[in-house]
């Protein structure tokens, strides 16, 4: 049994999922482990520098720090040509291990044809501080998406790059998109992509689960960098983001214009709304589908 563990980080400390999935290899008999993280290019005077340095002390693990940022596709693709054994685990770095068995699990299922695909769960129930985070609750809000049973029935389209098993022989042949230099959107080209390569997707039941929540103002910004990233795509995209499906409908009835009016009249108070402490989730999905009709049309405007 040979595995490479391999987690991209930017601006993250992941000593701690480092240690745990650390531990979890060191107590397999017979299994070959290494376990890579690759920094993309983050500010030498951020924190994460620290906690992070700790990581090369430990047995088969090396740390790996960009002198500037690559991006994250090909950040990914730059661990997995480092890798050194054919099977390969990807794991976000913000992300924790509470699972005792996610590497058993994932070695039970080990095959040079198929991606193996775990999942991410929350905390449930959401505890009131929680709650206080957009990001929590729209993840909460879903559920029904995380679980195994529903993930497989469209298992293309329900594909995150955060807990994923791919097999080395598929990322030679598949590596991610590196047009998706910029944050979102990048694992659901790559599910596009298995699809159009008839490469299989088993999904198992084998979350890791987040290890904390960003604030209202940095998710925000996240969904707006990912909004940039799907409207420059969108082509590529379609019939794979439910986003732009929603705006396709509307286009067809007419009513993106009335969309864009309704957007710029709301969209103050909708923004302060989802900076609070008590974020609506249907406005957020609101303001995602609002500012992707308000960029796209910037974007058509400038390219006239």
């Amino acid at each position: 049994m040979q595995l490479s563990i391999l987690i991209p980080t930017y601006k993250q400390a992941c000593f701690s999922l480092v240690e745990q999935v650390h531990s979890q290899a060191m107590g397999i008999a017979g299994l070959q482990f290494e376990i890579l993280v690759a920094d993309d290019g983050t500010p030498k005077d951020h924190p994460s520098h620290q906690d992070n340095r700790q990581i090369n002390a430990l047995e088969h693990c090396q740390l790996i720090v960009h002198s500037e940022n690559v991006g994250r596709s090909a950040n990914r693709n730059f661990l997995a040509e480092k890798s050194q054994y054919p099977f390969l685990l990807f794991i976000d770095s913000h992300m924790k291990v509470d699972n005792d068995r996610l590497l058993a699990n994932y070695i039970a299922h080990l095959d040079e044809k198929t991606v193996v695909y775990g999942g991410y769960d929350i905390p449930t129930p959401l505890s009131r501080e929680q709650r206080h985070f957009l990001r929590a609750r729209y993840e909460d809000h879903c559920r029904k998406q995380l679980i195994t049973e529903q993930r497989q029935k469209q298992p293309y389209q329900n594909l995150h790059t955060g807990n994923i098993l791919i097999p080395k022989a598929v990322m030679q042949r598949l590596p991610f998109d590196q047009s998706f230099r910029d944050y979102g959107y990048e694992d659901v080209i790559y599910g596009k992509n298995l699809q159009e390569y008839n490469i299989a997707i088993l999904h198992i039941d084998n979350p890791v689960f987040f290890s904390s929540f960003e604030s209202n103002a940095a998710f925000m910004e996240k969904t707006r960098q990912a909004i940039l990233t799907l409207v420059k795509h969108r082509n590529k995209l379609e019939g794979y983001s439910t986003l732009v499906s929603y705006y396709n409908k509307l286009e067809k009835w007419h009513l993106v214009p009335l969309l864009r009016l309704m957007y710029k009249a709301i969209r103050r108070p909708l923004h302060r709304n989802l900076l609070s402490n008590h974020p609506s989730v249907t406005g957020f999905q609101i303001y995602k589908l609002g500012l992707f009709a308000t960029t796209l049309k910037q974007l058509q405007e400038t390219s006239k």
